[in-house]
């Protein structure tokens, strides 16, 4: 397409096909069928579209409609390569439907995220998308009361009924932690991080499941480490499991992987000849170790466009139904997990 040539009007599309404006509306706007308007009038009206560079007046239409047509976005950390992800793809999904995103950031703090919902509440969001942190359950329900369309993303509080999307947490920890059990490792353990939100714990308690169903319960070996200091922390975790007799390890978080990496490195440890590991996410750490690691992947892709499509059908239709939506997650298996004979 002619990217001078000059834009089309609704009016010059209308006259084009032959119909009123107020149909090549309802078409372009995807509500053709909604006013049942035939197939052959439809397939027109976008072929005329295209061919005279009809583009729609986003701002006039927000006008109309009432509609900032934004959506507020709050995620716990924009510089952790995972929801830097997660912010990509939701900008391409909501793009989809004629929306922007307009990002903020809580750093995992519960005031920062009420002080930045406020503020793209006030900015006129059509909804929330939102990573909640820790001992957060008052702001999501304060969200909830107002009746602005929220959901959760990659995170949940099992006790608020709202609409989320995450990973399958406790099933893929199962999973990875079972894959160690069956590949050469009898006293796996689990690092992950000291919070009590949900997917964590999920994360940690497929672990355990996997380790109960084994018969090895009395083998639990799990430690927790607070993001502060994470070197040092992660360094004690794995001398003292290790001292213990733990043969590999689950880290539950990409961040937590990637520092164990430089820990395992500087100590030397040899993967997987003294320690199996498995991490979450993936990314070029895993990929530049010596070994290759094995991971836990996440379809992040797939958690953006559940997000976008669940809280337009509320923006879009009205629609009050609670979704709520775990992904699967995979397992990319090289010989950092498997022990060799």
């Amino acid at each position: 397409m002619d990217k001078n040539k000059k834009k089309a009007s609704l009016k010059d599309v209308a006259s084009y096909v032959g119909v009123s404006t107020s149909l090549v509306s309802f078409v372009l706007n995807g509500k053709g069928r909604l006013h049942r308007v035939s197939e052959e009038t439809i397939a027109k009206i976008k072929k005329a579209a295209e061919k005279l560079n009809y583009q729609p007046n986003s701002f006039a239409k927000s006008l109309r409609e009432g509609k900032s047509r934004v959506i507020g976005v709050v995620l716990s950390d924009i510089s952790n390569p995972f929801f830097s992800m997660i912010a990509r793809y939701l900008e391409d999904e909501a793009e989809k439907y004629g929306y922007s995103i307009l990002f903020a950031s809580s750093d995992e703090n519960r005031d920062r995220a009420e002080k930045q919902i406020a503020h793209l509440v006030s900015r006129g969001a059509d909804g929330i998308i939102l990573v909640p942190c820790e001992k957060s359950e008052k702001t999501v329900e304060a969200v909830l009361e107002t009746g602005k369309p929220l959901i959760l993303i990659d995170r949940y509080f099992p006790t608020i009924r709202t609409n989320y999307v995450c990973l399958n947490n406790r099933e893929v920890s199962r999973l990875a932690t079972e894959h160690l059990l069956t590949h050469g490792f009898s006293h796996p353990g689990v690092i992950a991080y000291d919070t009590t939100l949900q997917h964590m714990q999920d994360r940690v308690n497929g672990y355990k499941q996997a380790m109960t169903e084994a018969g090895k319960a009395g083998l639990i070996s799990e430690s927790r480490v607070k993001e502060a200091n994470l070197h040092n922390a992660i360094s004690g975790s794995i001398s003292r499991m290790l001292a213990e007799g733990v043969d590999s390890l689950l880290f539950a978080t990409n961040n937590i992987a990637t520092e164990a990496l430089k820990v395992i490195k500087g100590k030397g440890i040899r993967i997987p000849e003294d320690l199996g590991i498995i991490g979450f996410d993936g990314g070029n750490a895993f990929e530049l170790f010596h070994v290759p690691v094995s991971y836990i992947r996440q379809p992040i892709s797939l958690l953006a466009q559940k997000a976008v499509e669940i809280i337009m059908d509320e923006i879009l239709m009205g629609e009050k139904m609670t979704h709520q939506v775990e992904v699967q997650g995979s397992l990319v298996i090289t010989e950092s997990s498997i022990k060799s004979c």
